[in-house]
């Protein structure tokens, strides 16, 4: 990945996340489609 890529997706990320909640939300949505499986606090 290219250093302006990454700036790129970088500056779309903290755009689309005002708060921490946003943030994280995003992550979570990243990860699941990188095949990351949610674990709840319970397990």
């Amino acid at each position: 990945m290219s250093q302006k890529r990454f700036n790129s997706d970088l500056l779309d990320f903290l755009n689309n996340s005002p708060t921490a909640f946003h943030a994280v939300a995003s992550l979570s949505q990243m990860l699941e489609a990188a095949g990351f499986t949610r674990l709840h606090e319970g397990e």
